[in-house]
């Protein structure tokens, strides 16, 4: 019979399960037939179906066995042979699976090894072993006994065999895959599992980008319970060396013109991008245990973490899947850059640890990188990345570490929304809810403001920026850190209409709220959008100059109101009318403009009550139409500047409402107007007119002298007492606007006669005002007899309100004077002395002590009957609680002791006045006018006490730091460096000079400026730009080492008196200062430190102080072991030892001279203090050993730990 029909007439009978029998018969009878065709017939389609009938076909009796261990051995032996499909052959090799464990298990183990042999040899074309040696072993080990190469082994003995053999062997780069899936069914104890994976993940390193994802794939189901760090950890490798290096940027060499052979690698950055994307899907969405994979991005070492960008990418992408997740893999990326931030801060503070810290890796340029390669993983680290960036924002504030790591957050977020837009709205969403929570977090409002600076296009269309401005809200007691908040968006003020018109919209109602923290917000707000909206300085046109833009009386609003009164039938007024007649309190440009736009459109106007969202669309109506309006009557085209001015102006017409609010609101106005106005030349009109009608209001009817109505300024209301008008903060406002423009455009001025009328009538009524008020000394008059400040009463309180104003007004109109100051100026210093006397005089009347009763009225109580008399019935009475009760005795009680308000002045205002009393160079007065104020002691410390005040005052930002930098500056030229000149003219002014230096230094220092410490040092001791911070500093301490010197010289400790004592303790305090200042070593810094602690060891004065500083400044040298050495010696004779025998008596030494009894403890107090600096810095060295300890025990050979083991050996000494 044909060999077709035989096969044909096997699987029709195999497929009827009632002719099973039957099958069996004709099998036997045809097997010569099947054994002989059956290497021909296996490889068509239905080969996989012809096997499984002609298996069934025999019995698993031992007679058939052999047939049926032929067929298969015939089967193995043409499909290792014949390349089929896929599909063919797993059909096949499936149903050959199924009949190995019931087959001989000396017939398993030569099927074991064939299969073996073809994966050493690789001449098995379809890899069936990839399923026939998994059976086959699987089978084996259930045997106790196997015999095999002529030794008799267990299963499990064979198996681990086969195992060795197999892994001792060379693997090509096909076979991988399968290699793993094989594995991934075989029962492997621990050992042989490890044995295996090691060997697999050896091949990854040399693996294709293509051919990675598939085997990392099979390697994750292969290690779902254990060894799978053994796998990330290749993994970690792999990316490193072949993605994440290439990405660095190239160092700057530009004589490098060779490319290194290196550089030149078979595979793009874009593929492997994307299997790096694909091997974190696979890890991520399931394909491993996520519990397992957990638990090892928790254990792995925070040390190496920054060095394997491809663990940080898997724990961002794990994040995701859950708050346990989120909590374990974010927590362990912040740990690690803190670890960093750490180390960097303990490197500077030590030179031991200097020593030990390997070099390490950049976390910005690691984040960089992260944030970069987010975009390729198909948006799974993305959240990830927002919420790290967010919690390392989260960081206290009280860590030492906190700045650089919000700067990190910072970094992240920026570039997630320059590289992809869409994240945009996700991150506002989430600073959205943690400012509406909570505003106090300065690090989230500066967050918004890199984010708006530096990414506008990606923020301003997010929908979120709008929910954040609107749901601002301040504490309820300080409104600055939530106008932080409103400040941070100003870079999109000039080109995003919508985010402009919703700060308004939001500061508009906050002006009208009962609340004053909220008016102040508001108007915190709008001056945001005074100071920042840009104005260019070209006109509309050629042949249109600025005054025909803006007349005296405001064309712009002129024009709508004579536009609307026509409209309405009625006859302007004339063009003199006041400003406060053009605005009513319900803002009648607004409303005018509203009318016009909705007459224009067919509508009839709504009431004046109609909501702000009706009057303001999304476009500003009121802004965009007033501006068109008067832009089409003059024939011009409506510009983008146009429009800017307008808006401003509509700006300081809402401010006018201010004015009629609380004191707080309008102190925050006058402060804070000419700092955002002074540039816009086109609003001083407007501003002007502003600050003298409301100035008008205090001052009396006529033209004689001026003076001011204190009275008006104060409203006693109950029991207390309210100040409703800072005058001195308006006097100085005022002065601000006065003050000669550097920038005034002479041109322009020459050109339009309106504006020498408007702008310039403005200023001289003005000063006019202020100079009267000069020359009136007592421009304001206040009883200084009764009632006394110090009481409780009203009016005592309202008395002292008066009293600080009044002072504040002398400061503001010596301000003036000194605005004003010119080359040309005659009197101006006679001005400012005789205003400083009065000041003076005021302030010398608030210290008198309060006349209650006289000495010879205490006499009479002690010498007349009647009085004693009295004096034991009134005790009496009160004994027995029946003293009568009189408002004499509720209100006798006396409250603390007066102060003055802090100075009104600004820094600017303080760098002028310092200028003129210390500076070399004033090209703005004469000399002789200079000298006048110079030589006044008493006028020196009055002035240096104001100017500290303001550098003490919290209205310091960083737009003031060149200002702090310029006053420190002449405090150092003038006083620290000439400091015996100094100290002859007036040691009072001397000591106030040394604290305002110190106090410049402390500002400058501090986190409030952020600056670079060699930009400002470099500044203030005017060196040259190569010149180091380090050699700046250690100048400094040189003239202050000077000045120590000069102090020993001049006079004995026991001579000195009060305020050179006071001096020599500010001394001490700058040194000390700049001595804990961490900065890299120099020759210089070297050198001044010995001299200052030779000065130590044998000054006689009290300079105990400067231990603790020379020893923390001596720490990161490491050069404080011979100080510390002496310093114990020098205790353990002045406060003795703890021991049996008093072995330190007669030890005394003759250095340290001023450490005795008393002194010591300070000085074992600061040693202590040093020790524990030191311990820290230990304890820090010990955890990076203890985590690099477990960093080497599962680490393999291409990590590079090794730079980190000298902490190790730190450890073990």
């Amino acid at each position: 019979m044909d060999a077709s029909k035989v096969f044909a007439k096997i699987k029709e009978l195999g497929h009827v399960p009632g002719k099973r029998e039957e099958l069996r018969e004709y099998c036997q009878l045809k097997i010569d037939q099947i054994l002989k065709f059956l290497p021909r017939r296996i490889v068509n389609s239905d080969g996989g179906d012809l096997l499984n009938c002609i298996l069934n076909g025999f019995p698993d009796n031992v007679g058939t066995c052999r047939n049926k261990v032929k067929v298969v051995e015939i089967v193995l032996q043409t499909m290792r042979r014949e390349s089929t499909s896929l599909t063919h052959c797993g059909d096949v090799t499936s149903r050959l699976c199924l009949e190995l464990p019931r087959l001989p298990i000396d017939d398993l183990v030569r099927w074991s090894n064939d299969s073996v042999q073809s994966i050493v040899q690789d001449t098995d074309v379809n890899m069936i072993w990839r399923d026939v040696l998994p059976e086959c072993i699987n089978a084996i080990s259930t045997y106790d006994m196997v015999k095999h190469c002529g030794t008799e082994l267990s299963g499990t003995e064979y198996k681990e065999q086969c195992i060795h053999t197999l892994c001792q062997c060379s693997w090509n780069d096909k076979q991988l895959v399968q290699l793993t899936a094989m594995f991934k069914d075989m029962q492997l104890s621990r050992n042989d599992h490890k044995q295996v994976v090691n060997k697999i993940c050896s091949y990854i390193i040399d693996t294709s980008p293509d051919s990675l994802p598939p085997l990392v794939h099979q390697l994750l189901k292969l290690c779902k319970t254990y060894h799978l760090e053994i796998v990330l950890s290749h993994l970690s490798h792999y990316f490193s060396v072949r993605l994440y290096s290439k990405l660095e940027p190239p160092p700057q060499d530009s004589e490098s013109t060779t490319i290194d052979i290196d550089d030149i690698v078979p595979h793009s950055s874009a593929e492997l991008s994307r299997c790096l994307s694909t091997c974190i899907y696979h890890i991520s969405q399931g394909a491993a245990d996520p519990e397992l994979v957990r638990k090892h991005i928790k254990t792995w070492p925070k040390t190496q973490l920054l060095r394997a960008p491809f663990i940080i990418d898997l724990a961002l992408a794990m994040s995701d899947k859950g708050a346990d997740f989120r909590s374990v893999c974010l927590d362990v990326i912040k740990s690690a850059i803190e670890l960093r931030a750490m180390d960097a801060l303990r490197a500077k503070e030590s030179a031991s640890v200097r020593a030990v810290l390997p070099p390490d890796v950049d976390v910005v340029s690691v984040l960089k990188l992260i944030t970069t390669e987010s975009a390729n993983h198909r948006q799974l680290t993305v959240v990830g990345l927002i919420n790290l960036a967010f919690l390392l924002l989260s960081v206290s504030r009280l860590k030492p570490i906190a700045g650089t790591c919000w700067s990190h957050g910072k970094l992240i977020l920026v570039r997630l929304c320059k590289a992809q837009p869409e994240t945009a709205g996700h991150i506002l969403s989430q600073l959205a809810d943690t400012l509406c929570s909570d505003t106090t977090q300065r690090q989230y409002a500066d967050c918004l403001y890199v984010l708006c600076k530096l990414t506008p296009v990606s923020v301003e269309r997010c929908t979120q920026l709008g929910t954040i401005l609107e749901n601002c809200q301040p504490s309820p007691t300080d409104y600055r850190a939530a106008a932080s908040v409103l400040d941070a968006v100003h870079p999109l003020l000039n080109f995003s209409t919508r985010t402009r018109d919703t700060l308004v919209m939001v500061c508009r109602k906050g002006l009208y709220s009962r609340d004053s923290q909220h008016r102040c917000l508001a108007l915190s707000g709008f001056l945001s959008v005074l100071r920042n909206v840009r104005v260019s300085g070209s006109n509309i046109s050629s042949s249109q100059t600025y005054s025909e833009q803006y007349s005296a009386h405001s064309y712009l609003t002129q024009l709508t109101v004579d536009l609307h009164a026509t409209q309405q039938g009625s006859v302007n007024i004339s063009s003199s009318q006041t400003y406060s007649e053009q605005y009513s309190a319900h803002s009648y440009l607004t409303q005018l403009t509203v009318d016009l736009h909705a007459t224009q459109q067919g509508s009839v106007n709504i009431s004046s009550s109609q909501t702000y969202s009706e009057q303001y669309s999304a476009h500003s109506y009121l802004t965009q139409l007033t501006v068109d309006l008067h832009a089409t009557q003059q024939g011009s085209v409506v510009t983008s500047r146009v429009r800017n001015e307008a808006m401003c102006m509509e700006v300081v017409s809402i401010l006018r409402r201010c004015l009629v609010q609380d004191a707080l609101v309008k102190q925050l106005l006058y402060t804070k107007l000419h700092g955002c106005a002074k540039d816009k030349q086109f609003l001083h009109e407007s501003i002007l007119e502003l600050l003298y009608e409301h100035l008008s209001k205090y001052l009396p009817e006529g033209e004689g002298t001026a003076s001011l109505l204190i009275n008006k300024c104060v409203h006693i209301n109950g029991v207390t007492a309210v100040l409703v008008e800072p005058i001195a903060q308006l006097l100085y406002a005022v002065a601000q606007f006065l003050q000669p423009g550097e920038e005034e455009d002479l041109e322009d001025i020459l050109a339009s006669q309106s504006v020498e009328t408007g702008n310039a009538y403005l200023k001289s009524k003005l000063a006019r005002v202020m100079q009267q008020l000069c020359d009136n000394e007592q421009f304001i008059s206040i009883d200084m007899e009764e009632p006394n400040l110090c009481d409780i009463t009203p009016e005592s309180k309202a008395k002292c309100l008066k009293v600080q104003q009044t002072l504040q007004c002398y400061e503001a109109l010596i301000a003036h004077t000194i605005l004003q100051w010119s080359p040309n100026s005659e009197t101006a210093a006679n001005k400012v002395y005789k205003l400083f006397k009065a000041c003076n005089q005021l302030l010398e009347q608030t210290k008198v002590l309060p006349k209650a009763t006289k000495k010879n009225n205490n006499k009479s109580l002690n010498e007349t009957k009647e009085t004693l008399k009295s004096q034991k019935s009134q005790k009496s009475q009160k004994d027995k609680g029946k003293a009568p009760i009189k408002l004499a005795n509720l209100v006798k009680d006396k409250a603390g002791a007066f102060k003055p308000l802090p100075s009104v002045w600004d820094s600017k205002l303080c760098v002028r006045l310092v200028e003129l009393l210390y500076s070399e160079n004033v090209p703005w007065s004469s000399l002789e006018q200079r000298n006048q104020l110079r030589g006044r002691r008493d006028f020196h410390a009055w002035a240096l006490r104001c100017v500290h005040s303001v550098l003490l005052s919290d209205q310091l930002d960083k737009r003031t730091a060149p200002h702090v930098v310029s006053i420190a500056t002449i405090m150092y030229n003038r006083c620290v460096c000439r400091y015996q000149h100094m100290s002859g003219f007036d040691v009072q002014t001397t000591l106030a000079c040394l604290e305002v230096f110190k106090t410049c230094l402390t500002l400058l220092f501090s986190p409030l400026y952020s600056l670079k410490m060699d930009s400002f040092l470099a500044a203030i001791t005017e060196s040259n730009d190569g010149t180091s911070g380090a050699e700046c500093l250690a100048t400094i301490l040189e003239n202050i080492h000077i000045a120590f010197e000069h102090i020993e010289e001049d006079s004995t400790p026991d001579e000195r008196d009060l305020i050179v004592k006071k001096q020599l303790s500010v001394l001490i305090q700058i040194a000390s200062l700049l001595l804990e200042t961490p900065v890299p070593s120099c020759p210089k810094k070297t050198r001044i430190l010995v001299k200052l602690e030779e000065y130590v060891r044998t000054s006689k004065q009290d300079c105990l102080a400067l231990i603790g500083p020379l020893l923390t400044s001596y720490y990161s040298e490491q050069q404080e072991a011979s100080l510390l050495d002496e310093l114990l010696a020098k205790l353990a004779c002045a406060l003795g030892r703890i021991d049996e025998e008093d072995t330190s008596a007669g030890e005394d030494t003759n250095y340290f001279t001023t450490i005795d009894s008393r002194t010591g403890h300070t000085v074992l107090t600061a040693v202590c203090a040093h020790l524990a600096t030191r311990a820290k810095g230990v304890e820090h060295l010990m955890g990076r050993a203890r985590d690099l300890a477990t960093a080497s025990t599962c680490a393999h050979s291409q990590q590079r730990i090794e730079r980190g083991m000298p902490a190790l050996r730190l450890k073990k000494k």
